[in-house]
């Protein structure tokens, strides 16, 4: 118990010091719901359609670039070169998971040339890549061909940018002495002004050994949806809805408990997590994230549920259902994807996406270490 306490104060003081020392910036505060978990079981069907394995990449994502001339749309998964780490690959895909193409993208500063950190996503016609390292932002046509970059002052992550591509919403990466903060931003070209709309708190908090400290830092991730963004703070189970323009409209909490590693597990749990780096390297407390990730639907949307500390999720998950007005409905079953109890990779919103009636995810298969790009077809019959 004595050990834990300083870890507290610290957790609380950096909490304060950076929350307020943005505060200017933020949004104005609204007053946060508490809403009881619901247990009805709520009438949504998932039916596996098809699965192609993805072979040649490795930590795979994906994004979906809709054409509105010939109403198609082309699925992109790109990841690390399998078998030269210098470079990312991007696989092309029709709906049908047919494959059409590839093309490879060297790590470098040249034109053309992405960063380890590059992720991409569409906005209007144009695809954006942002990179945290290179600290600028690609822009390439629909056929992945580079047009011109953008720089950017500070490093982001996660980034979705706006329908006509003029602004973005991304969480901002900062060093501080106590570690690293992540600041949800959104900002807009050109001048790529920066206006913080959410502060969470120290993402990565070291203690005085330089020891991660994992089980207190917030675990984030975002979507946009309808016009609105939404965004879960995981490790308290908050739901925020923001306008285009980072207006807070509404915010909620589900009030339920924090899963518990055992303590003979704790070791385990971290090298399953984060592999020997997190059992060198980190401190783990009892505690971890309620909640993983916010998948959108068409009439609603899923956050994972942990129902035990475990990582491992073959078949289906347990998954709270929430209307876009961020009213709990009750629980659904929704199929596993990658990393979806992992803290291995960040809150990515790119490895799923729904698009008329149909979840498209990547699924690692655990055993063999494969990765396979999938689809689903989605009745929600409410």
């Amino acid at each position: 118990m004595k050990k834990s306490v300083p870890i507290m104060i610290l957790i609380c003081l950096v909490f304060s010091i950076h929350c307020n020392r943005d505060n200017r910036d933020k949004s104005k505060d609204i007053d946060e719901i508490v809403l009881n978990p619901k247990d009805e079981v709520v009438n949504i069907e998932f039916t596996k359609e098809k699965r192609t394995l993805v072979t040649g990449i490795r930590y795979t994502r994906f994004f979906v670039y809709n054409e509105d001339v010939n109403d198609r749309m082309y699925i992109y998964v790109h990841g690390y070169d399998a078998e030269e780490e210098k470079k990312l690959v991007a696989k092309k895909y029709d709906s049908h998971l047919n494959f059409i193409s590839e093309k490879a993208f060297p790590f470098g500063q040249g034109p053309g040339d992405v960063g380890e950190g590059t992720t991409f996503c569409q906005a209007g016609d144009h695809i954006y890549g942002p990179d945290n390292v290179t600290r600028r932002v690609n822009i390439f046509d629909k056929n992945l061909n580079f047009i011109k970059f953008v720089k950017i002052l500070d490093p982001v992550i996660s980034t979705i940018f706006t329908e006509g591509g003029d602004s973005f919403f991304a969480f901002h990466k900062k060093s501080v002495p106590e570690g690293f903060t992540y600041n949800f931003i959104h900002s807009t070209f050109p001048t790529l002004k920066k206006k913080v709309v959410n502060c969470s708190g120290t993402l990565w908090l070291w203690d005085k050994r330089k020891k991660m400290i994992i089980g207190l830092q917030p675990e984030l991730s975002f979507f946009i949806k309808k016009e609105r963004v939404y965004f879960l703070n995981a490790s308290d189970y908050r739901l925020i809805m923001f306008d285009l323009n980072g207006n807070k409209l509404k915010q909620v909490r589900l009030n339920i408990n924090k899963p518990i590693v055992p303590k003979e597990k704790k070791k385990e749990w971290l090298f399953e997590q984060l592999g020997k780096f997190g059992v060198d390297k980190c401190i783990l407390v009892d505690k971890v994230q309620p909640a993983s990730w916010a998948v959108p639907l068409e009439k609603g949307f899923a956050v994972i549920r942990r129902k035990d500390y475990s990582t491992n999720c073959q078949g289906m998950a347990e998954a709270d259902y929430f209307d876009y007005q961020l009213n709990h409905i009750g629980k659904i079953n929704i199929p596993c994807f990658y990393s979806i109890f992992g803290l291995r990779h960040s809150r990515m919103p790119q490895t799923y996406h729904y698009q008329d009636g149909y979840l498209y995810l990547i699924y690692e298969d655990e055993e063999t270490e494969e990765f396979y790009l999938e689809k689903w077809k989605v009745e929600e019959k409410l």
